[in-house]
């Protein structure tokens, strides 16, 4: 019997370990907008392809949705737009970040050279 409470306190201390960690979903542009996540657009392949450098700016582990279709980030100068084939969901651990590459859409395109933005985020 005691062997069976034991097992199922660790079970239950695993489980709430888990749920504790559990990573916040949210879309790849609302978590920029957000001023949670940094990021890094490279050039490839002549335009063709966008290399996407994601930097998580929280401590908290963050689940990036990249949703299917066309995302486009404005700046002052230009528009870069990615395109996802499929939805994907990147995850990414606090403060590391990860790197990915995307089909390039849209008329301005990078054809090579790097930015880096982040946002500030919102006053509470």
């Amino acid at each position: 019997m005691m062997g069976r409470v034991a097992t199922t306190l660790a079970v239950v201390f695993i489980l709430a370990k888990t749920v504790a960690f559990a990573a916040e979903k949210i879309e790849l542009k609302k978590a920029y907008e957000g001023g949670k996540i940094e990021l890094t657009f490279t050039g490839k392949d002549e335009g063709e392809n966008l290399e996407l450098k994601i930097k998580n700016l929280t401590a908290a582990p963050l689940a990036i949705i990249v949703e299917k279709g066309e995302t486009t980030f404005e700046f002052t100068f230009n528009k870069i737009s990615l395109m996802a084939p499929q939805e994907r969901e990147l995850q990414l651990p606090g403060s590391q970040e990860v790197t990915v590459t995307f089909p390039q859409s849209g008329k301005g395109r990078f054809v090579s050279g790097s930015m880096t933005s982040s946002m500030k985020p919102p006053s509470k």
